[in-house]
């Protein structure tokens, strides 16, 4: 009897510790899917003079390797944000403003930009929201988006762009003179 309750317990023990070692059926898939990811959703509207909506387009943009090196300086403490830029143009040439590329910053960025009425806001979901329009002077068709966060590093004083998500559109977006581009670009993290 004694010998039977031994191992019993032997048995359970070794239950236990194999239990603990092997991982619960359907997480070791997860492995890789594990980990904090940034997600970039665009919206583009483009509105004739009158108001009027002529397209919308919804698509998710990519985390560039300077949107990596960015949010790991921010994480440590090794710089801070000026400002965000979205920027817009035609690939091969051209685009919808004055200088080809339109460039939509905050109102603390540069005043050589296309428009300074780039606002950023966080969400009670906490997503980071940046909302901004131009008025294009030129026709031309958009078909390269993205954004840069312009950071100065801690013991320097010369802001740095680093390119922060890009996406080539599948089909371009058309836009003539006169009509205004609203951009709202919304990231989450998971």
């Amino acid at each position: 009897m004694k010998r039977v309750r031994i191992l019993s317990v032997w048995w359970a023990a070794t239950a236990i510790a194999t239990a603990a070692l092997v991982p619960p059926r359907g997480l070791g898939a997860q492995g890789t899917a594990q980990g904090i990811k940034v997600h970039g959703h665009w919206s583009i509207e483009v509105r004739n003079a009158d108001g009027t909506l002529r397209l919308r387009r919804d698509f998710e943009n990519s985390l560039l390797d300077g949107g990596r090196t960015v949010i790991s300086q921010l994480l440590s403490g090794g710089g801070t944000v000026d400002y965000w830029v979205v920027y817009l143009f035609t690939l091969g040439g051209g685009g919808p403003c004055s200088g080809g590329t339109c460039n939509i910053t905050e109102p603390s960025g540069p005043s050589t930009t296309d428009s300074r009425n780039l606002t950023k806001t966080v969400t009670p979901g906490s997503q980071l929201v940046l909302h901004g329009s131009f008025v294009a002077t030129t026709d031309a068709a958009i078909n390269v988006v993205g954004t840069n966060v312009v950071t100065t590093q801690t013991g320097t004083s010369l802001p740095i762009p680093y390119p922060f998500t890009s996406a080539t559109l599948a089909s371009a977006i058309s836009v003539q003179a006169t009509q205004t581009v609203s951009v709202t670009v919304t990231f989450t993290f998971s």
